[in-house]
């Protein structure tokens, strides 16, 4: 499931309503997830999630998918 506030940042992000963002939204399907998108993104990301990514994580998040998967990692264990 993913996460809302992601959800959220995407949308606004790519200017789309929250039912467009799937896990399978990603660069290919996006139109204006080009590389400054792209920063766009992580950058908001960042802000909406209090977090950063590495340099070598960045080029990995190309998909709601994969940055679900790398958010999720990053959240403590219980």
């Amino acid at each position: 499931m993913l996460d809302s506030r992601l959800v959220e940042t995407v949308a606004s992000v790519f200017g789309l309503s929250d039912n467009e963002v799937n896990p399978e939204s990603s660069q290919e399907n996006i139109a204006d997830w080009d590389s400054v998108g792209h920063l766009k993104l992580v950058l908001a990301l960042e802000e909406a999630y209090g977090v950063q990514f590495s340099t070598a994580q960045i080029p990995g998040l190309t998909s709601v998918a994969a940055i679900q998967l790398a958010l999720d990692k990053r959240k403590p264990s219980s």
